[in-house]
């Protein structure tokens, strides 16, 4: 869980690329399971199955309306923060 598990300040991580020039476009939180799926899929094509495709796409639109809320970011396996300079 992030932080707690991990104790990554994410709040400083922000400031430290701000500090050095980055504009911070976006921050987002999601969960190790749904990438897992992506980089699976990449080698072993199988949400070409119209079911699993099913399935997943509602996994992930249930996922991102539960982020939405601090109590499941906080506890999110993984973030991203997309910048530049």
């Amino acid at each position: 869980m992030i932080p707690e598990k991990y104790k990554v300040d994410i709040n400083g991580i922000v400031k430290l690329l701000k500090d050095v020039g980055f504009t911070i476009d976006e921050i987002g939180y999601g969960h190790l399971f749904f990438f897992l799926f992506a980089w699976i899929e990449r080698f072993i094509p199988f949400s070409k199955s119209k079911a699993v495709g099913i399935i997943l796409n509602k996994l992930m639109l249930l996922e991102n309306k539960l982020l939405e809320f601090n109590f499941f970011k906080r506890r999110a396996e993984l973030f991203y923060i997309i910048c530049k300079r």
